[in-house]
């Protein structure tokens, strides 16, 4: 079982390999740096230029990964509802879409699940991507044995020691060393599950995968090779784009350091005494070199990452209709199914670990499982079609307004309740017709 010197070498041993991330959703890539040649060129007033596909990339699929409720496998109600009450309570409607982004940009995040200090049953839940914690899993049935949380605050350095038998946490100075000599125990607390509160989010992407692979991983290269065609097309238009001109005959005088004197100075008009002068305007440079070039870039990178062409700004046009758009988009739809389904079961053992601390019980079920708002593109009139049709082939109406309609549970609860008022205020008016 590792120590806590241990899983903290391991976490910043992934630091160096995560800060390309990093820079990549900040827009702060190192290719994105100009030459000094360049930035002299545009006289320092352009530093950095860059178009953040990685970022484009991430919050495409994650905007569409939305939970809206929770069944209980274990239970006949289609909605579980105090699973999604807890999920309220403690943030997750919110706090959710930061683990997707974390999973998503690096690869891995975790959510760590415990009781709050000053009242054991009510839950509270901890976020962290792979720069902030790590885990240790048992190779024959990859249960978390060991995990650990790092985070700054102030002057001081804190680090959460997560084990089956104890939690142990500990603080040192802000730039502590990774060995365990340079942190001190500040408490010690019994974990009275036997398990590790931590569930991880890898987004494993082969068998051989140990510590998740980014989405943007693909293009993070082609993403650099846009900024440095943007940057050649900025300083090209700067420095050779304008007309140039040039003149011969003229005799040109130094200043007292023997620097040359431009003989025309602000004045936009050019004339010289001389006869013998001749004038002349250099040809500009054309800048489709450069507008093609970026346009097979980003095709290049919605083939790798399944944005559509009017996600990248290609073609100019948007698609004409509802069908099309859905056409467009069925890369990108297919892969936030398959995220759906890789993140079902870490957001079960979530929910899970809620009801367990709710209810003060040791015994974390595993029957809990969130409910996807469908990934894929549509407009009111098509969902209300098709929940039309399938209504008429004998669907109950509380399913149909979760998907497709895609209520939340709250706002289908009263949907429900309206329509039985509705329908007993109707009944209650036929009667009376019948009265005499």
């Amino acid at each position: 079982m590792a120590d806590l010197a241990e899983m903290l070498q391991r976490l910043d041993e992934r630091k160096g390999a995560l800060a390309a991330y990093q820079n990549a959703w900040n827009g702060q890539q190192r290719a994105a740096f100009m030459t000094s040649a360049s930035r002299e060129a545009l006289d320092a007033r352009l530093t950095r230029l860059s178009v953040n596909f990685p970022r484009l990339v991430i919050r495409a699929v994650t905007d569409r990964l939305r939970v809206n409720g929770f069944t209980d496998t274990s239970s006949e109600d289609d909605t579980d509802e105090t699973a999604w009450a807890l999920w309220n309570r403690v943030g997750l409607t919110s706090r959710a879409e930061l683990t997707h982004i974390d999973r998503a940009l690096y690869g891995a995040a975790f959510v760590t699940v415990w009781g709050h200090r000053n009242n054991p049953t009510r839950p509270v839940t901890m976020h962290d991507s792979a720069l902030t914690a790590a885990v240790d899993r048992d190779p024959a049935d990859g249960e978390v044995e060991t995990a650990v949380r790092r985070w700054h605050s102030r002057d001081r350095s804190h680090a959460l020691l997560l084990e089956r038998d104890r939690i142990t946490r500990y603080s040192a100075d802000k730039h502590a060393p990774t060995e365990s000599g340079g942190w001190q125990v500040e408490s010690v607390t019994d974990n009275p599950w036997g398990v590790v509160p931590m569930v991880p989010f890898i987004r494993y992407q082969s068998g051989d995968d140990q510590h998740g692979t980014s989405l943007v991983a693909d293009i993070l290269d082609l993403t650099d090779a846009v900024a440095k065609a943007l940057q050649d097309a900025m300083v090209t238009s700067e420095y050779f784009a304008r007309p140039r001109r040039w003149a011969t005959g003229l005799e040109i005088e130094e200043d007292d350091d023997g620097n040359p004197v431009d003989p025309f100075g602000e004045s936009r008009l050019l004339q010289s005494e001389d006869p013998e002068t001749k004038f002349g305007q250099l040809a500009s440079t054309g800048l489709d070199g450069y507008s093609d070039l970026l346009a097979n870039l980003t095709q290049q990178i919605g083939s790798l990452s399944g944005l559509p062409a009017h996600y990248l700004g290609l073609h100019g046009d948007q698609p004409p209709t509802a069908d099309s758009i859905r056409a467009a988009e069925t890369q990108l739809t297919a892969t936030a199914y398959s995220e759906q389904r890789h993140l079902t079961g870490p957001w079960s053992e979530v929910a899970g670990w809620l009801n367990a601390i709710n209810l003060g019980t040791v015994d974390v079920p595993d029957t809990i499982l969130p409910k996807w708002a469908s990934p894929e593109t549509r407009t009111p009139a098509q969902a209300a079609d098709a929940a039309a049709k399938l209504q008429g082939m004998g669907v109950p109406l509380r399913p149909l307004l979760r998907d497709p309609m895609g209520y939340e549970p709250e706002q289908i609860e009263r949907i429900i309740e309206q329509r039985t008022e509705e329908r007993i205020e109707t009944a209650g008016l036929d009667l009376n017709g019948l009265l005499p």
